[in-house]
């Protein structure tokens, strides 16, 4: 719809638009995909991506997922931001029990089943944890941690401010993300910004952002098991993570740097107009 609007101004008074894209819909993974639009939105979608002065992409998956259903597209990459006034780190403490946290919309998206089943393994594996979920609280997830008999250790938070969250970043130990499918994971800087590693699915996308062993560890997509795994892996390996690597791997995406890639395509695009 914004873009609709943009589209009109650009035609209206000649004034030039970008397109800043984040949407998973182009993603042939995605549970809601280009070809599930209907045709008129299609066709304006279309007129958008056609007229754009630029497009800027947050990852490079993303731009080659737009570029194969839309070849005339030239994109940039310019990626998502992490406000590093609120995602720190601070230093370690000392404690018996690991504590992993995770945060999203806790939807189909993001998996959230498998990690509960994973945190079940764990649990029967004898492992001390705790895990904390942050996002909506749907009755079917509290229902599956009720069932699998991990209320002490599996614990629904629901939403909470930012503020409140990087607090609770700041003292985990991992952060947990699962998703069957992302554009970017915002959440993933997030916690390298507060100095913690990340467990997450091995899908290309994070592949941008993961170096493995240095700010985060991999497990196969879509299998609990091989997360589960992982986590375990994690738990008597966590000593190999050094908070400062973690926190200086995402200085590429404070406001600064990524300012000054917006800035610069701002003033190509001026140059070019004018």
């Amino acid at each position: 719809k914004a873009g609709i609007i943009g589209n009109w101004i650009k035609n209206r008074f000649n004034i030039p638009y970008i397109l800043s894209e984040h949407w998973t819909i182009y993603l042939s993974e995605s549970d809601y995909r280009i070809d599930q639009l209907q045709f008129t939105y299609k066709k304006y979608l279309l007129k958008i991506l056609k007229e754009a002065k630029a497009i800027t992409v947050v990852s490079k998956y993303l731009g080659d997922a737009m570029h194969s259903l839309y070849p005339f597209i030239q994109y940039k990459k310019i990626p998502n931001v992490v406000d590093m006034s609120l995602f720190f780190p601070l230093e370690k403490q000392q404690k018996t029990v690991v504590k992993f946290i995770h945060a999203s919309l806790m939807n189909y998206q993001k998996n959230v089943e498998a990690i509960i089943h994973a945190s079940k393994i764990l649990l029967d594996s004898g492992c001390d944890f705790t895990i904390e979920l942050f996002g909506p609280i749907h009755s079917s997830v509290a229902l599956l941690i009720k069932n699998l008999q991990l209320n002490n250790h599996v614990f629904l938070r629901g939403e909470v401010a930012q503020v409140i969250l990087a607090k609770e970043m700041q003292v985990a130990d991992a952060l947990v993300s699962f998703s069957r499918f992302e554009t970017f994971g915002c959440v993933l800087i997030e916690a390298h910004a507060c100095g913690i590693p990340v467990i997450t699915s091995d899908l290309q996308i994070f592949k941008e952002t993961i170096n493995p062993g240095v700010n985060g560890l991999f497990a196969k997509n879509n299998d609990f098991a091989s997360l589960a795994e992982v986590m375990i892996y994690f738990i008597s390996n966590q000593s190999i993570f050094n908070k400062t690597i973690i926190a200086k791997s995402v200085e590429r995406y404070n406001y600064p740097s990524v300012g000054k890639d917006f800035e610069a395509l701002y003033y190509e695009i001026k140059q070019d107009f004018n």
